[in-house]
Parts: structure tokens; sequence; C-alpha cells
């Protein structure tokens, strides 16, 4: 065998060891930001069931979780100002966005990055189910038993046992 080829061989075995190596670290990585998350939600609620590793939480203090609920993954940004409050018994899938700032783009006469922002709290009542990939927008509340279908952009109040599918998401049935 030449020298460039053991050289070869040499460096593929080293980038194959890299690569477990890198990937044993991100699962670690992964359960420790897991654990660590949901130790900082539970600090103020012990009853939170689940936090999944990949769920973005930006303001932690500004964001309050009942007893039993799951999160997957996702996005809960509560801005400054404003708070997001999820109910008991909740179930929320992966990729779930809940945003409570919004851009302003009233004015045509002015930039709209030059308008600022607006918030409002979203509130998540009690035993609702999130789907993968929905969009909670500013201002909303979901109510009691309610279901948010998978990618659906929610802008509008969802009724309590309501099934809302779409973009914008839009009524289809009650629970009850």
């Amino acid at each position: 065998m030449e020298k460039h080829e053991t050289d070869n061989l040499l460096a593929s075995k080293l980038l194959c060891l890299c690569g477990v190596v890198f990937n044993a670290l991100t699962k670690l990585y992964h359960s420790a930001i897991r654990e660590y998350k949901t130790y900082l939600m539970r600090k103020s609620n012990s009853g939170i069931r689940y936090i999944g590793a990949s769920t973005i939480i930006t303001n932690p203090n500004n964001i309050h979780i009942g007893n039993g609920t799951y999160i997957n993954g996702g996005e809960l940004f509560a801005a400054r100002d404003s708070h997001i409050y999820i109910g008991s018994n909740c179930m929320i899938s992966y990729e779930v966005v809940m945003r409570t700032d919004m851009h302003i783009h009233s004015e045509i006469s002015i930039p709209m990055i030059d308008q600022n922002i607006e918030v409002k709290d979203i509130i998540v009542e009690d035993d609702v189910w999130i789907g993968f990939g929905a969009y909670i927008m500013p201002g909303v509340t979901i109510h009691k038993g309610a279901i948010v279908a998978a990618h659906a952009v929610v802008t509008k109040d969802v009724p309590a046992y309501g099934v809302v599918v779409g973009v914008p998401a839009r009524f289809v049935k009650s629970r009850v």
C-alpha cells in the first residue's frame, strides 16, 4: 500500500471516529438541555410533564405552564412586556411557535422596520392539543378542550372544544 493510500485510510478512520464522538456529544448535549429547560420551568411549577430538548424558551419568567402539560418542541417566545399562559394537561407538538410580538406595519409612509413592534399575551387554556408546526399569533386565546390542527396559523380566538385547521385557521367542528 502506498503512503498516499495509507494517509487517506487513516484520515477516513479519524473522520469516522470524530463523527462517532460528535454524535455521542450531541445526544448528551440534547439530553442535558432538555433536563435544564425542564428544570428551569419546574422551578416555578413542579407539575410540568415534559419539555423537549428542541424547545426554545425566551423569557422563561414570562411563560406560565400548568400541571401535566407536555411540550415536545418549538418556540415559546414571550416578549419582555407580555406573557404566554399555557393551562394544565395540554399537548403541544413539535415545531409549534408561540410569539407574543408582531411588527407594526399600518403606516405605509413609514418603513416597516421603523414602526416598532406590538406585543399581546397568548392564552392556552386547559386540555388543549396543538398539532405539529402550528403557529399561534399574538393576542390569541385558545379555549379549553380545543384542538389546533398541524400547520394551522391561529390568528383569532379558538372556541372551547373547537377544532381549527388551515392557514389562517378556521373553525371546522366542535368536539361536543
